[in-house]
């Protein structure tokens, strides 16, 4: 009876052993990104308390651009990152 459990452990610390990560092959090439995609979002524009219509139409236009503008940059970002990685999508 000993021995049937000391073969027992040794058995189950060698199936522990046996696991082996998988291998994960290196992207050689060189990867070369613009300072663009090292630049920050740029903060949106802030009203002052009694703005104009003018002011506050010229504020919404430049929010947008400046939102389109970071959002492109989020959409590239993700592209290097899934290119670089050779990951897929997730589909839900």
């Amino acid at each position: 009876m000993k021995t049937t459990c000391i073969t027992l452990i040794f058995s189950i610390m060698l199936l522990g052993c046996a696991h082996t990560s998988p291998t994960v092959v290196g992207n050689n090439k060189p990867v070369i990104l613009s300072e663009y995609v090292y630049e920050p979002c740029k903060s949106l524009n802030t009203l002052p308390i009694e703005a104009s219509f003018e002011v506050l139409l010229e504020s919404y236009i430049n929010n947008i651009a400046i939102y389109t503008d970071c959002k492109n940059k989020q959409n590239n970002s993700i592209k290097i990152i899934r290119e670089l990685t050779n990951t897929v999508k997730e589909t839900k």
